[in-house]
């Protein structure tokens, strides 16, 4: 098990195996920050040997910065 925590956004996802896809609870959606930016994220659940190395960050963009990242790699992929 994996508990999902960035410090800035207030808010953390478990993330339980075994939940079916089209359950909201799988989603990592944060709708109420109002800036852009990167924010770091860790793993708030000890899940292992290497627990202090589950780091990661986000990246938070406009709407239509984020629709054209998706329209890009989705072309990529096709080829």
């Amino acid at each position: 098990m994996h508990s999902f925590w960035v410090p800035e956004f207030l808010f953390k996802r478990d993330v339980i195996p075994g939940i079916p896809e089209d359950n909201p609870g799988r989603k990592f959606e944060i709708t109420t920050l109002d800036r852009t930016g990167t924010f770091a994220g860790r793993c708030a659940e000890l899940c292992g040997v290497d627990h202090s190395r589950m780091l990661f960050s986000v990246k938070l963009v406009p709407q239509a910065e984020f629709d054209q990242y998706i329209a890009t790699h989705q072309a990529g992929s096709a080829q």
